[in-house]
């Protein structure tokens, strides 16, 4: 589930799901489905935490 901090903080950004992003931190729980999130969001490079960040 993506917290409610992490979508406000996005609001309002223009930006493509096609954008690049040079780093994303996901919970340990999505590590299944990486291979996905890095193909469709051009994700370059993924962590793992407690909490959702992202580095474009």
């Amino acid at each position: 589930m993506v917290s409610a901090d992490f979508m406000g903080g996005m609001k309002g950004r223009a930006l493509s799901l096609k954008a690049e992003v040079k780093k994303a931190v996901i919970p340990e729980a999505l590590k299944a489905v990486e291979k996905d999130l890095t193909s469709t969001h051009v994700i370059r490079r993924v962590g793992y935490g407690k909490e959702f960040s992202v580095e474009l």
